[in-house]
């Protein structure tokens, strides 16, 4: 997890620094006209009660210590895995502000040196542009120069977006962003699909999918995430989020291996409430029923299997039944959060949580095969 905490914040330094230092070299012609093509608004934001805003600065890892891991751990852990998908909306905005102060208005291109890993960047503008059937105004490209013949086409970001409504997808290689940060992450890259077109569901909503992020050893971090998807969409001040992250070499209690974060949850912009469903799926589960997800391997009835496992591989015999009840009282679906965590299981704190409770009734996670296996394509 530490390893894509730094991928993303490296990534997000380097493109604002460069674009601040291209502003001073190539500089927007002074038509008198301040209006941009490029969008300043994008993403849907998370509620504070659903992500864990540390989780830049914290590994997002689970303690090596089984004799203590309970739900409270995996309601705990599930804020900085939803906190990955929230930040790289974040970047991408973040990234689209600073490239708006180049007043861009049409097609252009200007190349620029990189303050990070000192090596030459391009930036290309073109009006028309096309991605899986779907019919763009724009598209903008960085590259790194020096990597335009490789395969990737040195790409680094790849925006295409229909200004009203806004409707975007924004691709993101943080290798090509800065081959000094980023020299394992080779083959690691970012989407992020989000729209501003209401439906009857939702007002705007975005999809988040991470591919192939290098993974540290099992040793030295069991629970990082090599695969992300999650979806976030608004309607009034109610955000739902679903999705999955991907945790290859994920141990419990006993030696099987592989776990897959699937996660439904709502919570209330502004408010200080938030609602979780989570699955702990083995990763190679190939299903997109949510009772098997969330139901079947719920986070009660994983962690009680794994432990009368263990204990009967151990000393041949489960252990006390009300022991592990007790143990396991903050198991029960759904988690309940505010803006400081996870505060209880099972049975909501009060009335504010029955909407969101229902909210997440309607969702589901998504196939934890698919996202095992799924790649994100550079344009």
């Amino acid at each position: 997890m530490k390893t894509l905490i730094f991928n993303i914040t490296a990534a997000l330094l380097i493109l604002l620094t460069a674009c601040q230092k291209d502003e001073s070299e190539n500089p927007a012609p002074n038509t008198g006209v301040t209006e941009s093509i490029i969008p300043t608004t994008f993403g849907v934001d998370v509620p504070s009660s659903l992500i864990d805003e540390g989780s830049s600065l914290k590994s997002g890892t689970v303690e090596d210590d089984n004799e203590d891991f309970s739900g409270n751990d995996i309601y705990k852990h599930l804020r900085t895995f939803i906190a990955i998908g929230h930040k790289s909306a974040q970047l991408v905005r973040e990234i689209l502000f600073h490239i708006s102060y180049h007043q861009i208005q049409r097609a252009m291109s200007f190349p620029y040196e990189s303050d990070e890993d000192g090596r030459m960047k391009n930036l290309v503008v073109t009006e028309g542009a096309s991605y899986h059937g779907t019919n763009f105004e724009y598209k903008l490209v960085i590259t790194d120069a020096d990597s335009e013949e490789n395969a990737d086409g040195g790409r680094a970001l790849v925006i295409f977006w229909n200004q009203k409504p806004l409707q975007a997808i924004a691709i993101l290689k943080p290798y090509n962003i800065n081959r000094t940060e980023n020299p394992d992450a080779k083959d690691a890259v970012y989407r992020i699909n989000y729209s501003e077109i209401a439906t009857a569901k939702y007002d705007r909503q975005m999809t988040v999918t991470i591919a192939n992020l290098p993974l540290p050893s099992a040793d030295e971090e069991p629970f990082a995430v090599n695969m992300v998807k999650m979806f976030v969409g608004k309607k009034g001040d109610y955000v739902d989020v679903y999705g999955n992250t991907c945790h290859p070499n994920a141990t419990l209690f006993t030696e099987k291996k592989g776990f897959n974060w699937a996660f439904v949850a709502s919570g209330i912009e502004n408010e200080d409430a938030g609602v979780a469903e989570v699955g702990l799926p083995p990763v190679d589960l190939n299903s997109s029923d949510r009772d098997k997800i969330l139901v079947n391997y719920s986070i009660k009835s994983v962690i009680t299997n794994e432990v009368n496992e263990w204990f009967m591989s151990q000393f041949n015999m489960k252990p006390n039944q009300d022991d592990l009840s007790k143990h396991l009282q903050d198991a029960d679906a759904p988690g309940y959060f505010n803006r400081y965590g996870f505060i209880q299981a099972g049975e909501a704190p009060n009335a504010l949580y029955s909407t969101l409770k229902e909210r997440i009734q309607s969702l589901s996670p998504y196939n934890p095969e698919e996202i095992r296996m799924q790649e994100v394509e550079l344009e």
